[in-house]
């Protein structure tokens, strides 16, 4: 028999079950079977198929999946998609959700897996935690000690109750800062604080830092303790974004002072421009707010929303646009 006539044979249905017949009635010490098992085993049959367990083939696959899908179900098909889901990196976020639901475990008295908790948040690159956690010291001692190498962190201030927030800024929220970020300075690229506790080291891939300032955030005699060293440790940054809080204006009139040529856009309040020399203002909704504003001259380009398009050269319109051109 050639080659093809091979390969038809054991394509062939009946061919194949009359060839298995054949084999087990030649017995185990047949020259046939041993001859076919010699062949088997050159070509690695006897391992598993090429793709159901190659690691990096089913990491590259899962991580278009459900992270919570992977661990639940995928992690229980055999040991080796065990190891594969338990050593992946998933480019996402552990979210507020997620901190939120096990808070609340830890509440309703529920024992939690270290062990499965762990691995779960190992396979995660970016961090968003909120500030108003009850049971934070046992959440944040769980983040610590599985989450490093992260290149996102966020802190949701946003989602914390309005008190409750600025209550738990204090030493707590300081050494879990100051650990995690720690923990990532050499793969960090994106950074949100709200308050400038940053470790004196290098954090060499950081490109984004938004700062919330103002009350209760980062006051005056903070950005000017802690920001030159900001600026030292990320010599990469691109962009520093502003988070402006009540009370924030002092915190602008330094910056204007010190770093006026790097005061580029603003986004929202025109106010802004009474502080800080922007060059660009966007999602302005009132025209008539750009009166009397100190470093009006200094804009280069307005984002301003037209409430009426059936007038969009309304009376204030023209009124804003000739003062500004004048």
């Amino acid at each position: 028999m050639n080659f093809e006539e091979v390969i038809a044979c054991l394509q062939n249905t009946d061919k194949r079950e009359e060839f298995i017949a054949r084999l087990k009635n030649a017995g185990k010490q047949s020259t046939p079977f041993l001859n076919l098992q010699s062949a088997m085993t050159e070509l690695k049959m006897h391992k598993t198929a090429r793709g159901i367990d190659q690691k990096t083939t089913i990491q590259h696959t899962l991580r278009f999946s459900d992270v919570d899908d992977c661990f639940q179900k995928y992690r229980l098909v055999c040991k080796s998609w065990k190891d594969t889901v338990e050593t992946i990196r998933f480019n996402r976020f552990v979210g507020v959700r997620f901190c939120y639901d096990l808070d609340h475990k830890i509440n309703e008295g529920i024992l939690l897996n270290p062990n499965y908790f762990g691995k779960y948040l190992k396979s995660f690159r970016k961090l968003n935690i909120p500030l108003d956690l009850e049971n934070k010291n046992e959440i944040f001692s769980l983040v610590l000690n599985n989450m490093k190498k992260l290149n996102k962190i966020s802190f949701a201030r946003e989602y914390a109750i309005l008190g409750e927030e600025y209550a738990i800024l204090g030493e707590e929220y300081d050494s879990f800062a100051f650990q995690i970020l720690q923990n990532s300075h050499e793969t960090l690229r994106v950074l949100d604080l709200s308050k400038l506790i940053i470790p004196d080291i290098g954090f060499p891939q950081l490109t984004n830092l938004d700062l919330a300032i103002g009350e209760h955030h980062i006051f005056l005699q903070e950005f000017q303790a802690y920001f030159p060293q900001v600026l030292k440790n990320m010599k990469n940054l691109e962009k520093i974004e502003l988070g402006l809080y009540s009370s924030w204006q002092c915190v602008g009139e330094y910056i204007c002072e010190n770093y006026s040529k790097q005061c580029i856009s603003a986004s929202r309040d025109t106010e802004t421009l009474s502080i800080m020399p922007v060059k660009i203002l966007e999602h302005v909704h009132d025209v008539n707010s750009f009166e009397n504003k100190k470093y009006i001259s200094h804009l280069q380009y307005a984002h301003v929303w037209i409430l009426n398009p059936e007038r969009p050269m309304s009376d204030d319109t023209r009124k804003f646009l000739t003062s500004v051109l004048i």
